[in-house]
């Protein structure tokens, strides 16, 4: 099984070499719409598929769109590890500055505080 998906979750399909419009259009009337749907395919799905989009025999095994569909999922994933990263980051910084601030009026009220005791 290959997965359900919908127009809605679709991923850019011609992102993958040798997908062009066509294939795609063919793809997406297959129910097949996500790197994820073409990551699952196993010989047999490969061959059905080949057939039912009309495509020259063996081109989704030539192309390796399976390989490209893992390397996508692959990609997107260290893309999102690194923006939550980024993102955790900048929060630790932005905590540490607001702490930096809260110190520094902190002291700056102790400042004045002894002063006015003199």
């Amino acid at each position: 099984m290959i997965g359900k998906a919908t127009k809605k979750d679709a991923d850019d399909l011609q992102a993958i070499k040798g997908i062009g419009p066509y294939s795609e259009e063919k793809l997406n009337a297959l129910g097949i719409f996500t790197y994820a749907q073409l990551a699952n395919f196993n010989k047999a799905t490969e061959d059905d598929v080949n057939e039912a989009i009309e495509h020259y025999p063996g081109r989704i095994q030539r192309d390796e769109w399976v390989k490209q569909a893992r390397g996508m999922i692959e990609a997107e994933a260290k893309a999102d590890e690194e923006a939550l990263k980024a993102a955790e980051e900048e929060r630790l910084k932005a905590e540490q500055e607001a702490k930096a601030a809260e110190e520094a009026i902190a002291d700056s009220c102790r400042c004045c505080s002894s002063r006015n005791r003199r």
